[in-house]
C-alpha cells in the first residue's frame, strides 16, 4: 500500500476525494477547527455535508448543512461550506473531555456513506498543538510547510518526524539528521525571524502522504509543535526531470529545471548544493554567483517553452559530486525540484599476479573498456557516487542510492588457465555525500 501510516478505513475515504486531517487536538475548555476538503464536481457541490461522532457503532450527527445541530452542541458548534473552495469547516468550541472521540466529516444523505475518519483528542494540559494544518502536493512535485515557534524556542533544534502509532519517526532534524528515505530531497529552512522555521520538500511520492509534526526541541518534550497532514494526489502530476545527471572531470552536465509559469515577475531562480545542514545557493537570477563558480556556472531562461530554467555547469570536478536543488521563489512558497550529479573517474591499475598463461586476455568496466597487452588480465577500480551503499567484489555489484541504483558493474569474474581469458574484478567505493562547511540560506 503506497499510503503508509493510514489505516485501511482512511484509504477508502482518500481515494474517493474527500480528505481532511486525521487527528486533531483541542484544549480543554478550547476550541478546535477541522477543515475537509472535497473535489468541487456538481454531486458534491450541492450534497449535504456533516459532522457527526461514531457512537456505539453508529454515527450521530453532530451538525449538518441540513440545518440540524444536535443538543448539547447549539451555539458552540458551527459548519460552513465553502463551495467555491471546495471544503467545508467545523469548529468546536468549549471542549469537554466527552467531546472527544471519533468523528466523521462527510458528504451525502446518510453518514455511511462518503466520508472522512477524524479522531478529536481533548487535553487537559497546557500543551496542545499550535495548528492543526492540511496540505496537498502532486505526484514529484514539491511543498512548502511553515512551522511557527515561539520566539524562546528560536534557538532551540528543529524537527519534522512522522506520526506511527504514538511515535513519531524522525524524518528531519536541524542537528543534520535526514531519513535515508528522503535523502537529497528535504530540509529545513530558518526564517529569517524567529517566529517559526520552514520545512520543503521534492520529489513527492504516494508515500509522502501522511500525519506529520514540526516542531522544536524534543518530540517527547512537546515544547511546541505543529500537526500537519499531507495528501499526495495523483490527478496532477508534475514534469518529470532527469534525476541523474553524469560527466567526467574537466566535462560539464545541463539540468533543466521546470517551473509553474504563474511565478511572479519578481520571483527569484536559484540553484543549490544539498546537504544535511541546509542548502548552499551558488547561483540565482539575482545576479548572485559563488566566486569559485564564476567561470564554471551560467544559469539562464528558456525563453521557448517560458517555464524552465536551464543551469549549465562546467569544468567539473570530482568534488562537485552530490545532491543539488533547483527552486523558484517568491518569498513565500517555493517550488523546488532535486537531482544527483555524479562525477565518474575511473582509473586503471595493474596489479601483480592476475597475468593469464597463453591465449588471449582482455578487461572491461561498466562505463569505459581499457585495452591492454595480451597475457595481461587487469583489475579496475571504479569509484562512483559518493553515497552509503553496498559493495560487492565480484559477481554481481549494485550500489542502492536515495531511490537510484546502479547496474551491475562487470557481471561476472571468471579466469582460465588456457586458451581465452577474461578476467575483471571491480571495486565500488562509497562514502558519505560531502558537507557544505557553511551552508547558505536559500
Amino acid at each position: 500500500m503506497a499510503i503508509l501510516i493510514l489505516l485501511p478505513f482512511l484509504l477508502q475515504a482518500t481515494s474517493g476525494y474527500l480528505v481532511g486531517p486525521r487527528e486533531v487536538t483541542g484544549a480543554l475548555g478550547g476550541s478546535v477547527m477541522v477543515t475537509c476538503h472535497y473535489r468541487t464536481i456538481s454531486v458534491n457541490i450541492h450534497s449535504r455535508k456533516f459532522w457527526c461522532k461514531m457512537s456505539r457503532g453508529a454515527c450521530d450527527t453532530v451538525v449538518s448543512t441540513s440545518g440540524y445541530t444536535a443538543s448539547g452542541h447549539v451555539n458552540r458548534t458551527h459548519l460552513a461550506d465553502f463551495q467555491t473552495d471546495g471544503n467545508f469547516m467545523v469548529q468546536m468550541t468549549q471542549l469537554g473531555h466527552k467531546d472527544a472521540g471519533l468523528y466523521r466529516c462527510g458528504i451525502g444523505s446518510n453518514n455511511n456513506g462518503f466520508y472522512f475518519p477524524v479522531m478529536l483528542a481533548v487535553s487537559a494540559g497546557p500543551k496542545v498543538p499550535s495548528a492543526s494544518e492540511l496540505v496537498f502536493g502532486t505526484l514529484r512535485g514539491s511543498l512548502t510547510m511553515r512551522c511557527p515557534m515561539e520566539p524562546e524556542s528560536s534557538n532551540h533544534s528543529k524537527y519534522w518526524c512522522k506520526m506511527e502509532r504514538a511515535d513519531c519517526t524522525p524524518i528531519v532534524h536541524s542537528d543534520g539528521y535526514v531519513h535515508k528515505d528522503l535523502w537529497g530531497r528535504v530540509l529545513i529552512k530558518e526564517e529569517e525571524t524567529p517566529t517559526g522555521f520552514v520545512v520543503l520538500l521534492n520529489d513527492l511520492k504516494k508515500t509522502d502522504s501522511g500525519y506529520y509534526r514540526c516542531g522544536t526541541g524534543l518530540f517527547e518534550e512537546g515544547m511546541d509543535w505543529k500537526d500537519v497532514h499531507v495528501y499526495i494526489s495523483s490527478d496532477k502530476v508534475s514534469p518529470r526531470i532527469p534525476k541523474l545527471l553524469s560527466g567526467f572531470p574537466g566535462g560539464s552536465v545541463t539540468a533543466v529545471c521546470p517551473f509553474t509559469p504563474a511565478a511572479g515577475p519578481t520571483s527569484v531562480f536559484y540553484w543549490c548544493k544539498w546537504s544535511e545542514s541546509g542548502c548552499m545557493r551558488l547561483i540565482d537570477s539575482t545576479g548572485l554567483v559563488q566566486d569559485e563558480f564564476k567561470e564554471r556556472l551560467v544559469l539562464e531562461k528558456d525563453h521557448v517553452s517560458n517555464a524552465k530554467y536551464i543551469v549549465r555547469m562546467t569544468q567539473l570536478r570530482l568534488g562537485d559530486t552530490g545532491w543539488y536543488w533547483c527552486g523558484i521563489t517568491d518569498g513565500q512558497e517555493e517550488q523546488t525540484s532535486s537531482m544527483e550529479i555524479h562525477i565518474l573517474d575511473t582509473t586503471t591499475k595493474l596489479y601483480p599476479g592476475t597475468a593469464t598463461r597463453g591465449g588471449q586476455s582482455s578487461s572491461s568496466s561498466h562505463r569505459n573498456t581499457t585495452a591492454l597487452p595480451s597475457a595481461t588480465a587487469t583489475a579496475q577500480e571504479t569509484v562512483t557516487r559518493p553515497y552509503p551503499g553496498t559493495a560487492s567484489m565480484g559477481g554481481h555489484s549494485t550500489a542502492s542510492m536515495g531511490g537510484h541504483s546502479t547496474a551491475s558493474m562487470g557481471g561476472h569474474s571468471t579466469a582460465s588457465m588456457g586458451g581465452h581469458s577474461t578476467a575483471s574484478s571491480h571495486k565500488y567505493s562509497s562514502a558519505l555525500p560531502p558537507t557544505d562547511t557553511a551552508a547558505q540560506g536559500l
